[in-house]
């Protein structure tokens, strides 16, 4: 009786310590698996919440406010009056590389192609274009375009994961005119490489995982006089400037992918 009863008692403490033994394993495996997905999830909130990654592409298309400044040709014989008042179009890309970073706020620098196109009609001097005999004429012009070399310091700072403050230091520098009037008259491209303007941009964009959408105003642009629509014929006072500071209302939607 002695035997069976010592036998009951070792088989009940044989199988609480299995019991014992297996609780154990399972809250080892539990807990093994809470600190897999604890470290997935902290990896993935890390990884969406850190500052932007080294490189970023941007694209820019805006609309601006016509120059329709007039000088001393106020009566419109050579400048007709116009109802249009927003036909400055732009379009620009630009591949930027990050350069500092702190915190939340990083710097990238780019380069990048961009697009002006005016609508507004107004005389232009060709003389200025092309080196010949008789070329010192008034024509018209309704399509002026001119394509860029943007050079860039751009600033961003995250609010948070979603919201991000954007400004740059914009640097354009002109590689060709083009002249056109609707039909196809007086068209003509002319090559060159001269310093356009340099100018600042201030923006909100809205982040999502590596694409950013935003809007960007410019608030300051100091650019140089182009002699090919402010000359002579407008009696343009500004014979010994060269540079102006002029800003005419500029908006742009901007288009980000980060990498």
């Amino acid at each position: 009786m002695k035997r069976k009863m010592n036998g009951t008692k070792y088989c009940k403490k044989w199988q609480v310590g299995l019991n014992a033994s297996s609780g154990l394993k399972t809250n080892q495996i539990m807990i093994k698996y809470i600190s897999v997905v604890v470290f997935l999830i902290s990896t993935w909130a890390l990884g969406f919440s850190q500052t932007l990654p080294n490189w970023i592409f941007m694209a820019n298309l805006g609309v601006e406010k016509d120059d329709t400044r007039r000088y001393d040709n106020r009566e419109g014989s050579l400048i007709p009056n116009q109802a249009e008042s927003w036909g400055t179009y732009h379009v620009e890309f630009n591949v930027g590389r990050k350069i500092f970073e702190y915190k939340r706020l990083s710097t990238f620098t780019g380069l990048g192609i961009g697009y002006e196109k005016a609508t507004f009609s107004r005389p232009y001097n060709q003389g200025i274009l092309i080196d010949a005999a008789g070329a010192d004429i008034a024509l018209s012009v309704n399509n002026y375009g001119k394509v860029q070399l943007p050079l860039s310091v751009s600033l961003f700072y995250e609010l948070s994961d979603s919201w991000v403050l954007s400004g740059a230091l914009v640097s354009n520098a002109l590689l060709m005119r083009r002249i056109g009037r609707s039909g196809g008259v007086y068209s003509g491209s002319y090559g060159t490489f001269e310093w356009h303007d340099i100018q600042m941009r201030c923006g909100v964009n809205y982040r999502i995982g590596r694409w950013m959408v935003g809007f960007e105003s410019r608030v300051i642009n100091v650019q140089k006089i182009d002699r090919v629509i402010f000359n002579n014929f407008l009696i343009d006072p500004r014979t010994d400037q060269s540079w102006e500071n002029y800003n005419p209302l500029r908006f742009d939607l901007t288009v980000g992918y980060t990498w």
